[in-house]
């Protein structure tokens, strides 16, 4: 063939793995371009023989051989970059996702392996949170309407008057309000931003604030709590709630008359832990499990209804924020709850 014609014919073939590059998967792919290079290879060989005709298969093949490869490279650099794009966003946008530790050149470094398996991550993260979200319309829409329906109805059907028996449904109803909020509060919560505090203070404030509602109930409260100050990095407000909550649940809990006792102690050099302990009955593993799990309920507070379910959640929560962790024990008719968090400094222990 001359010149011209050649160039022409081999620029045509060198067009036709564009017909099903575009169409196919990776490997479909991969196995008709295969096919065509061997096809074309295999004709030109023939053309002398057959029909006494001479066609340069050099510039066909090449293109045949590096078709699928270019098409595969630019592939590959398309899902890069919209992985790219994705992920920029999730680091906006997603709470406590593995891209918001990293900075956007950090990211145009990954591997493509690295890329999809933080996406993946971000999807779980985005799965739980839509779980979450979903538990709070239902404690919105069941356990926060009830009483505020019930007070609304009791409105409506009696004569105007003493408002005191409206109490106690609003006041049930503010307390889930109050409770939900520092939820997220305490989801919300920046590592980094903790400042520094005296552990042992808190705890005194603490049970400053639940002192009343305990002598209310003739129980009494035992202080176990050093007389110097224990340093730590926190958030002075959630961590006052959290032992708030244990002491409230120890005075729902404990038999009348009995003492619930708040302590602190350091089972190791880097890790503090505070309690609070009351007279019970065992728990089984699986209340275990279940107590601190969010909007559960146990014992007699599952009976009556009472509560949010946020407390003890709330408590795991807070714990969990700050890099430490909550539980209960049982010994000797006692069950304490208790929270570790990380670090712990005496004044002068440094020198």
């Amino acid at each position: 063939l001359a010149t011209l014609p050649t160039l022409l014919l081999a620029a045509l073939l060198a067009c036709i793995p564009l017909l099903w590059l575009p169409r196919l998967m990776a490997l479909s792919g991969l196995l008709v371009s295969s096919l065509w290079v061997l096809a074309l290879g295999a004709a030109c060989a023939l053309l002398p023989v057959l029909w006494q005709v001479w066609f340069a298969p050099a510039g066909a093949l090449f293109a045949g051989l590096f078709a699928f490869p270019l098409w595969s490279w630019r592939r590959l650099e398309a899902a890069r970059a919209h992985l790219d794009q994705e992920l920029r966003q999730l680091r906006a946008l997603l709470p406590e996702s593995p891209t918001t530790a990293a900075l956007p050149g950090e990211i145009r470094r990954l591997g493509f392996e690295q890329r999809i398996a933080w996406v993946q991550a971000a999807q779980r993260r985005m799965a739980a949170l839509e779980a979450g979200r979903k538990e709070a319309l239902g404690f919105i829409s069941h356990d926060l309407r009830a009483p505020l329906a019930g007070a609304v109805a009791r409105l409506e059907s009696e004569a105007p008057g003493d408002p005191q028996h409206l109490l106690p449904p609003l006041r049930r109803a503010l307390g889930m309000a109050q409770a939900f909020l520092s939820l997220a509060r305490a989801e919300a919560l920046d590592p980094d931003r903790l400042k520094e505090l005296d552990l042992c203070a808190l705890l005194q404030q603490a049970a400053d604030e639940i002192f009343a509602l305990a002598r209310q109930g003739k129980r009494r409260i035992v202080r176990q709590l050093p007389e110097q100050p224990l340093w730590i990095k926190g958030d002075f407000e959630l961590l006052e709630r959290c032992a708030i909550n244990l002491l409230d649940n120890a005075l729902r809990h404990a038999p009348a008359s009995t003492v619930i006792s708040i302590g602190l102690d350091r089972p190791r050099d880097d890790e503090v832990r505070f309690w609070v302990e009351n007279d019970g009955p065992p728990l089984l593993a699986d209340e275990k499990d279940k107590l601190f799990q969010r909007f559960s309920r146990g014992g007699q507070e599952a009976a009556s209804a009472s509560g949010s379910g946020l407390g003890l959640y709330f408590v795991r929560t807070v714990a969990e924020r700050h890099g430490g962790a909550a539980g209960v024990d049982c010994a000797a008719g006692r069950i304490r709850f208790w929270v570790s968090l990380p670090g712990g400094e005496v004044p002068g222990s440094g020198d």
